[in-house]
């Protein structure tokens, strides 16, 4: 499916800084690409005719006419990314600006993804229609961040036992013929990692985000591509926890919840102001915490990054007792004249993976799609 406009590398590149760095004048944009003034004058005309990108207020300052900084047009294209929660599926739509224009919860069939893309694409129709985007050659594509481990192609994956009949199929290749959009399949927490990154794009080389979902996994982003490994598994933490042993998971708090008599359908359920919950929840934080330290130092000792964030669909309250529960200043005190990384807990909520999946097409279309 042909976008209207046929995009070089020189377009995408701008695009890529614009995004980076908008709003940006023209000038700047010559600094930071290394093209002349007349190639950089007609790429971004190119852009404004396509719709891609808007011109802003102008800045005033210095001799000769104010310049007119660029960004992006929100009304430029779509994105979809798509996450699984127990019985259910996520998607978010995103403006080509990177902001969530709309959100919507679908009941998961049991059986094969044949059955979840016609959902998805009932939904993605429905929101098109919501948000008047006419043109299906505007819709970027769609990400899924699913739960699970690669077998080494990016194509086929280990998702949990639930939807055991995927495991076979070529699950990009799957999707994209029955939505008739490009799609990409991600790892949750890498994606959760992706949504966290483009909160501050441009600003942080290297981001570790641990995404307590049902399970606990680890997302990076370096040098503003995610991070896979040599097989795709990069950030599978969850190998540090044996399953037969009390874990830093979501899971593992709803079974400590159920066991004081607080039955939930989910983690969304947790009510952190509700004292039964609180009470419960402080304790699995407390353990939490001290099941994570080790893996916080190691982090900062193998990669050096700026951030690690501490997302998932827990309450902010309880995520935020879960970064002072982790006790970072005892492990950076240990070097008190290296550089430590920031450890705050996100803001993005429950939809941060199906978030950053959305954001997967969108980084792929400016050509920024790396093999990391």
């Amino acid at each position: 499916m042909p976008f209207p406009l046929k995009l070089n590398d020189s377009h995408r590149r701008l695009v890529s800084l614009i995004r980076r760095h908008q709003p940006v004048p023209r000038a700047n944009l010559g600094k930071l690409s290394g093209l002349g003034s007349g190639p950089v004058t007609q790429i971004t005309r190119d852009l404004l005719l396509a719709g891609l990108i808007r011109e802003g207020e102008r800045i005033r300052g210095g001799r000769g006419q104010p310049a007119l900084p660029l960004m992006l047009d929100p009304a430029g294209a779509l994105s979809f990314g798509v996450s699984m929660i127990p019985g259910k599926l996520r998607i978010v739509a995103i403006d080509f600006a990177g902001t969530m224009v709309e959100q919507t919860i679908a009941a998961m069939p049991d059986n094969g993804p044949l059955s979840v893309a016609g959902i998805i694409g009932a939904q993605i129709d429905q929101i098109c229609k919501k948000v008047r985007l006419h043109d299906r050659n505007r819709i970027l594509g769609v990400g899924f961040a699913l739960p699970g481990f690669f077998f080494g192609d990016h194509e086929h994956m280990r998702v949990v036992d639930e939807h055991a009949s995927w495991r076979q199929e070529p699950l990009s290749e799957l999707f994209a013929r029955a939505l008739d959009v490009p799609c990409w399949i991600e790892n949750d927490a890498t994606a959760a990692a992706m949504a966290e990154y483009y909160q501050q794009p441009g600003e942080t080389n290297a981001l570790i985000t641990l995404l307590v979902n049902y399970g606990i996994g680890s997302g990076l982003v370096l040098a503003g591509q995610p991070f896979r490994g040599g097989h795709g598994n990069a950030g599978e933490v969850g190998a540090f926890y044996p399953l037969d042993r009390p874990r830093p998971s979501g899971t593992d708090l709803l079974k400590r919840l159920q066991a004081e008599g607080v039955e939930l359908r989910g983690l969304t359920d947790i009510d952190y102001t509700d004292p039964r919950h609180r009470a419960v929840c402080d304790i699995w934080s407390r353990d939490a915490g001290t099941q994570l330290r080790d893996l916080i130092a190691s982090a900062w000792s193998w990669l050096d990054p700026e951030r690690i964030v501490l997302s998932g669909p827990l309450p902010p309250a309880l995520l935020q007792r879960l970064v002072a529960d982790i006790g970072t200043d005892s492990i950076f005190a240990q070097h008190p004249d290296r550089p430590a990384p920031q450890v705050v807990p996100s803001t993005l909520g429950a939809e941060v993976a199906a978030l950053g999946a959305a954001h997967i097409p969108l980084h792929a279309f400016t050509g920024q799609m790396g093999t990391i």
